[in-house]
């Protein structure tokens, strides 16, 4: 059994520093409100998919395919 977090272990920047902007939104949370209506609209949703995909997809399945998981579970409500 491994638990990895895919999004810092394997993506690039900014994806990689989630966790450290999560928690400073978290305490500062009038952050919220660009991020929200950024991906609100389906011009920053396609934007961000896309730097997602260009930046960090090479890295998230050379993993998939050198570990070949079983199972995937997620516990982000977003995924």
């Amino acid at each position: 059994c491994e638990i990895v977090d895919l999004w810092t272990d394997y993506g690039r920047f900014p994806f990689n520093k989630l966790v450290p902007h999560y928690q400073w939104a978290a305490k500062n949370t009038w952050s919220w409100w660009p991020v929200y209506y950024a991906g609100e609209f389906g011009f920053g949703r396609w934007v961000l998919a896309n730097l997602q995909y260009w930046l960090c997809q090479d890295k998230i399945r050379a993993y998939f395919k050198a570990f070949d998981p079983d199972m995937i579970v997620s516990v982000h409500p977003l995924c």
